[in-house]
């Protein structure tokens, strides 16, 4: 149906008034935190209610640091969570919730109740995916602005995260001359043009002319120069798998205990994917 690229949202009334440009490496993005802590704005905010926002993190931490291969391989339980390369992104994690950059209240609230800190520029970016955008407030979305998950290794290319929402028909659906018309329409350049306009969504399908549209077109431009696409945490590892790790990652943003957590991630490792 589309694809869910995540991005970090900023207002750029924020960062005009404190100076600030988009961070592009991860210097330049604690920078950006701290600068906008000593203004008295919470750097991050997010809503991890639901689990799943906190393995953003996760993810795009080890796509800069350790890459598309090792994050596929380590999610398909080829490589141990006690590796090096795992410590290595909870401990770059680990800095971020020391100096607090992140909202302190994040574990009782859903992505949706975390935004209000945005809209009254309380909280300064957020990680999430483009379907923010299509439900953000019309007064503000002209000063709303993304930019990809920074730099960390400079000799790790620009990964992406874009997991694809689907319509499919179950397997044991008897098929039928409806459901053949009902996918060809959905599937149709004009129900993905207005579809994916209303929502700001990136169509799958090239030939779509989207309208001109900010996050969309900006998105489609990073995604096409992008070296490699993963999808999301519990997409590329299996179901039980992915809801024991959003909830360690979870927990770890409350402890910020980053021995106590690889060796909980290791135990759903050996439980799960081997």
């Amino acid at each position: 149906m589309n694809p869910l690229y995540k991005r970090v949202y900023y207002r750029q009334s924020v960062f005009d008034e404190l100076n600030l440009q988009p961070p592009a490496d991860w210097k330049s993005f604690l920078n950006v935190c701290e600068t906008l802590k000593n203004a008295g704005i919470t750097p991050i905010t997010i809503g991890a209610a639901n689990k799943w926002t906190s393995a953003a993190w996760f993810d795009y931490l080890n796509l800069r640091i350790n890459g598309l291969d090792y994050h596929q391989r380590l999610l398909q339980g080829e490589i141990p969570f006690t590796d090096k390369g795992v410590r290595d992104v909870f401990e770059k994690w680990k800095l971020l919730l020391d100096k607090g950059y992140f909202t302190t209240r994040y574990n009782g609230w859903d992505w949706q109740q975390a935004m209000p800190f945005m809209y009254h520029k309380m909280a300064g970016m957020t990680l999430i995916g483009n379907f923010f955008a299509g439900g953000l407030p019309p007064l503000l979305k002209e000063d709303f602005r993304f930019f990809p998950f920074p730099q960390i290794n400079s000799a790790i290319p620009a990964y992406e995260e874009a997991p694809m929402d689907l319509l499919m028909v179950p397997n044991y659906t008897k098929m039928n001359k409806t459901v053949e018309h009902y996918l060809l329409s959905i599937a149709g350049l004009d129900f993905q043009k207005r579809y994916n306009d209303v929502s700001s969504m990136i169509s799958p399908n090239k030939q779509v002319q989207s309208k001109d549209d900010y996050f969309i077109k900006q998105g489609q431009k990073v995604l096409n120069n992008a070296a490699g696409l993963s999808q999301f945490f519990d997409r590329d590892t299996n179901e039980k798998m992915g809801s024991a790790g959003t909830v360690i990652f979870t927990e770890f943003m409350d402890s910020k205990n980053v021995d106590a957590t690889l060796s909980a991630l290791e135990n759903a490792r050996q439980a799960y994917l081997l």
